[in-house]
C-alpha cells in the first residue's frame, strides 16, 4: 500500500463513524459533559488528568466506578486518540515476521501494536478445565492472518523498551483491530505514560460475544499474567 493509501483510509476510518465521538483527550469541557455521568467537575478532572490511555481509566475520576464505566462504554459516544495528529505520520512498510500476536518485525523494526495486548508466548489460558498454550496458538493464528502480503505500519510514537508503537494495515485493514476482534489480544493501553493511539474496545466486545479466540474458555489478562511470572 503506498503511503498516500494509507493516510487516506486513516483520515476515512477517523471521519467515519466516529467522526462525533467526544475524545476524552482533546474536546472541550462542553463537548466532555455530552457523555453520560460527566458532569462539569469530572469535565474538568479529565482534562486536568489527560492523556487518558482508555476511556475505561476514567474509574480514576472520583465518582466514575465501574457501573457508570459500563454505562459510558454502552453509549458509545467516547473515545481517546481516534483523530489523526496534523501531518503525515511515519509509516514503516514490507513483509511482517510475527513474533508473537502483538509483535512484529517489518524491514527490521520492531514494532508493537498499540492499543492490544496478547498473551505471553509461555502462557496458558484455560478450556474445557485443561490448560491449552494460547500464548502460542494465538501467534499462530496472527501469523496465519498476516501471511507473507505487506504491510503499511503507522508509527504513534515508542515505548520505554524503544519499541515502535504502531496501527499496522494490511490491504485498508486494521491488523490490531483484526487481531483483537478475532480473540487472539484484547484492547489495552498501559495505566501510565501511554502513547495514546486507537481504541479498540469496540473489537474487543465484539469478540467476546462471539466467543472467539481466548474467549472461548478463561484467562488471565496478559498484563497481570506478567506481573505474576516476573
Amino acid at each position: 500500500m503506498q503511503r498516500a493509501a494509507l493516510v487516506a483510509t486513516a483520515l476515512l476510518w477517523a471521519g467515519g463513524a466516529w467522526a462525533n465521538c467526544v475524545d476524552i483527550n482533546a474536546d472541550a469541557l462542553g463537548r466532555l459533559q455530552q457523555i453520560v455521568h460527566i458532569d462539569a467537575v469530572r469535565a474538568h478532572a479529565i482534562e486536568a488528568r489527560r492523556p487518558w490511555p482508555a476511556v475505561a481509566s476514567l474509574t480514576a475520576i472520583h465518582g466514575i466506578g465501574r457501573g457508570r464505566i459500563r454505562d459510558i462504554l454502552a453509549e458509545g459516544i467516547a473515545c481517546v486518540g481516534l483523530r489523526a495528529e496534523p501531518g503525515e505520520r511515519p509509516v514503516i512498510e514490507g513483509p511482517a515476521t510475527v513474533l508473537d500476536a502483538d509483535t512484529f518485525v517489518v524491514v527490521g523494526t520492531r514494532i508493537r501494536l498499540i492499543g492490544i495486548d496478547a498473551p505471553e508466548g509461555r502462557q496458558f489460558c484455560q478450556l474445557d478445565d485443561h490448560d491449552w498454550p494460547c500464548g502460542q496458538v494465538a501467534t499462530a493464528a496472527v501469523w496465519e492472518l498476516v501471511g507473507s502480503e505487506p504491510v503499511a505500519c503507522e508509527v504513534y510514537g515508542h515505548d520505554r523498551w524503544a519499541r515502535t508503537l504502531a496501527v499496522c494495515y494490511q490491504h485498508g485493514a486494521d491488523l490490531n483491530a483484526e487481531i483483537v476482534r478475532n480473540g487472539w489480544a484484547l484492547a489495552w493501553y498501559p495505566e501510565s505514560g501511554a502513547v495514546v493511539g486507537p481504541s479498540y474496545e469496540e473489537a474487543q466486545n465484539e469478540a467476546q460475544l462471539k466467543a472467539a479466540g481466548v474467549w472461548q474458555g478463561t484467562f488471565i489478562d496478559p498484563w497481570a499474567w506478567r506481573r505474576q511470572t516476573n
